[in-house]
């Protein structure tokens, strides 16, 4: 299982490096192509539902969904720019969750012959500071969406319900 992740990711960043997307800064590229984001939301999801979270127990299920601002490749490094709703679920019950805008970084290292793909790093706003890290992490082009979460939390919220009436299924 551990080899087909690493493999997904690495076709993700084969694909974002090849540089598919619009230009949109001197150097940045936003990534815009359908079938390179199907793979992006599986490793989003994998990093999100896999990190350990320290405000979640860690005792039960966690499920994951969000939202995307948007990709971008600046030379060597991949910004993936997400709102996130990390729940943790047991026997169907909520128990804890989290909902915060992130940057990804996305990293890869030579290991012999293979490349290995990671995210490297995640940033969020603190709490004291929330507009000014905002204003330091994100680009000013997510702004307005950022202030606007609320507005997609309700579909957020319903993704996740979805997934875990269906594992309750299964």
């Amino acid at each position: 299982m551990k080899q087909l992740k690493l493999i997904l990711i690495l076709i993700v960043a084969m694909f974002i490096l090849a540089g598919c997307g619009k230009e949109v800064g001197k150097n940045a590229t936003i990534v815009t192509d359908e079938a390179d984001l199907e793979i992006v939301d599986r490793v989003i999801t994998t990093y999100l539902e896999n990190t350990d979270h320290e405000l979640l127990s860690g005792t039960g299920q966690i499920y994951s969904a969000y939202y995307l601002y948007g990709i971008e490749v600046d030379n060597n490094d991949i910004f993936i720019y997400i709102w996130a709703l990390i729940e943790e679920f047991d026997n169907g019950e909520l128990k804890s969750g989290v909902s915060l805008p992130l940057r990804l970084t996305i990293t890869q290292d030579l290991d012999g012959q293979d490349i290995m793909v990671k995210v490297s790093e995640h940033a969020a706003p603190d709490t004291a500071s929330y507009q000014k890290d905002i204003k330091k992490i994100f680009p000013k082009r997510y702004h307005e969406l950022i202030e606007n979460s609320s507005e997609y939390m309700p579909i957020l919220d319903d993704i996740i319900r979805s997934k875990v009436s269906k594992e309750g299924d299964s």
